[in-house]
């Protein structure tokens, strides 16, 4: 389960990643992080630690079997100042922790899980509490919190006695200036003084209208407001300087964002947040409507900046020289890029936006149908580029591409079939989540990782066909959630029969017209009646049969069976931020990243958080 937190404790309190998230307005608030640690683990008792860069010790886990901890405040002359990422996490026996002075940061996880745990008292000197610290601690009555913390991550407290107590008193719960859980409703009035909303602090409330915020807030986390389908109105007062990532994700009512004249980061117009000086277009609501020119100031557009618009159609001009991650994902509704043919970063062809040098497939409008060949020579499919395009019914991949991004085709119902080049070594996280239709995959002996959930919800997938043998199929490390693609019948060293169907090919000395002026280097793509690809690129239909029958050791051919039963009944909304429980584990637990923030998988999330209900076992 350590590999999804590299994604951060993602929908429920996600606090951006360590992976370079960028915020709005002018960064005052330091960052969390922490000096990397040995590999190295060493014993104490019935704890394990290892050290940090620094000389300092950072306790990484506990004897299962363990009832009580006792973390000693130094290890053979060396300080402890860190609970590692899921120390304690899952053990079920544990009752009781002592954490002494000069722990300054618990990492994300740290606690979650510990059902046994009734109370803790955190010390002072303590700064930093990381995502789902103490989650799902399912008895945990009394938290003793000192003044001294000053970073809350998301979902810390979820799924806690102590946590539904403060709501009850309060549904707005507020500790040392920040919010850090709601479950308001109708119009919220933030009280004075506070100074930080927290990651997901309001997530999924979909009970409020609008939000006012006092004075005294600088810093809007990330998620802070996410799903509050409701919410209608929101301001932003002077003092707001930071407002991090999907702040607003997919806050689909929202109409209006109140933003001070005075407020020297931000400004609003024409249902578009921006930085004040209008370079960095920060937010489109989800609900403006027709087609939109972005102001010739802009140059930078941000992640998940248009995420689940309904505009129809949107023009680059020549001034943006940045387009944030998933800047475009889920645009149902969208029908066409167009750009500026002077614009020297990014070009758009047939309506589908691009890199200028056509190595990237940035977006492609959800409004397109059919087949769609990628031009040979691009090398990545940025992440949710091909997000809830639900009339793509085939894709064509060339042999130039290396890299497929997270969540690059989730939700992409019309695909019956895929085939992914050799040269492409790492397929994803939630890469082809929720393709609910595909029933074969030919994956290139290149591959060496599937990440979590890349294959989550394919329940027609029947047939992998592997380029290599079973010894180098075992080889792949396969994270969680791929049980439909484990569950299939694997065909070593097998490529598919096929029933071709004819494409017209084009192999032409000049592109077709393009919206934008097309790099030199790049080749002919597809238009309406024609299909241009490479000229050692066969286009076929995705009718597949099996090369030989499937024999129990004679064929090469490996049946799986899924140990994992799916449900698809909706998972009911959760209080305070908190992510939907689905049994013995947390749905954080499989799409977390400790430390940071979630990027891209805001999309993924507004389709799962209702319908994941199955629940995996840890693992460590």
């Amino acid at each position: 389960m350590k590999k999804l937190k590299q994604i951060l404790a993602a929908l429920a309190a996600v606090s951006v990643c360590a992976l370079n998230m960028p915020v709005y307005g002018t960064q005052n608030v330091s960052s969390v992080t922490s000096v990397a640690a040995s590999a190295e683990a060493y014993t104490y008792e019935n704890l394990t630690y290892s050290y940090l860069e620094d000389g300092t010790i950072e306790i990484t886990g506990c004897d299962k079997d363990a009832s009580e901890a006792v973390i000693p405040n130094e290890i053979n002359g060396a300080a402890v100042t860190s609970i590692g990422e899921e120390a304690f996490s899952n053990n079920t026996n544990l009752t009781d922790v002592t954490i002494p002075e000069g722990i300054t940061i618990i990492k994300g996880g740290a606690f979650e899980l510990c059902p046994g745990l009734t109370s803790v008292t955190l010390p002072d000197g303590l700064n930093t509490i990381e995502d789902f610290a103490f989650a799902y601690c399912t008895s945990l009555e009394s938290v003793t919190i000192p003044e001294s913390v000053t970073y809350f991550g998301g979902s810390m407290f979820s799924s806690t006695p102590w946590l539904e107590e403060k709501l009850q008193e309060n549904p707005v719960v507020v500790i040392n200036g920040t919010v850090i859980y709601a479950a308001a409703t109708g119009d919220v009035i933030i009280p004075d003084g506070v100074t930080t909303i927290a990651a997901s602090a309001f997530w999924d409330c979909d009970d409020i209208t609008s939000v006012t915020i006092p004075d005294s807030v600088k810093v809007i986390k990330e998620y802070a407001f996410a799903f509050c389908n409701n919410l209608t109105s929101i301001n932003i007062p002077d003092s707001v300087e930071i407002i991090e990532d999907n702040a607003f994700n997919s806050c689909t009512s929202l109409s209006n964002i109140i933003v001070s004249d005075n407020n020297p980061a931000f400004c609003f117009e024409d249902e578009i947040l921006f930085s004040k000086d209008k370079t960095r277009l920060l937010l489109c609501l989800c609900n403006k409507e027709g087609t939109y020119s972005i102001p010739d100031s802009v140059t930078t557009i941000e992640n998940n900046s248009f995420e689940s618009s309904i505009l129809t159609e949107i023009f680059i001009p020549d001034s943006v020289t940045n387009i944030g991650q998933s800047a475009f994902s889920r645009c149902n509704n969208l029908s066409d890029f167009k750009v500026s043919d002077n614009n020297a970063y990014y070009t758009s062809v047939d309506g589908v936006l691009f890199t200028k040098d056509m190595t990237e497939l940035i977006g492609y409008p959800g409004q397109k149908s059919g087949e769609y060949v990628v031009p040979d020579g691009v090398e990545k499919i940025a992440s949710d580029a091909f997000s809830d395009c639900e009339k793509l019914i085939s894709v064509t991949l060339p042999d130039s591409l290396k890299k497929i991004g997270e969540s690059a085709f989730t939700h992409c119902l019309g695909l019956t079939g895929i085939t992914i080049p050799e040269g492409v070594t790492d397929i994803g996280m939630w890469t082809f989540g929720i393709c609910e239709n595909i029933s074969t995959v030919t994956i290139p002996e290149s591959v060496k990782n599937i990440g979590v959930m890349a294959f989550y919800r394919n329940s027609k997938l029947t047939d992998v066909y592997y380029a290599g043998s079973e010894e180098k199929w075992n080889e792949i490390t396969i994270d969680d959630g791929n049980e439909n693609l484990t569950g299939a019948v694997i065909h070593f060293g097998e490529t598919p029969e096929v029933t071709e169907t004819t494409v017209t090919t084009a192999v032409s000395d000049s592109a077709p017209e393009t919206t934008s002026s097309q790099a030199e280097t790049s080749s002919p793509v597809s238009t309406e009646t024609t299909t241009a690809v490479s000229e050692s690129t066969t286009v076929t239909s995705e009718i597949t049969t099996a090369n030989s029958e499937t024999t129990a050791d004679t064929s090469g051919t490996a049946a799986i069976t899924s140990a994992e039963t799916t449900s698809d009944s909706a998972v009911s909304s959760n209080t305070g931020g908190s992510l939907p429980q689905t049994g013995n584990n947390s749905l954080a637990s499989l799409i977390k990243v400790s430390g940071a923030t979630l990027l891209t998988f805001a999309g993924i999330f507004a389709i799962a958080k209702s319908d994941i209900t199955g629940r995996r076992k840890k693992e460590d």
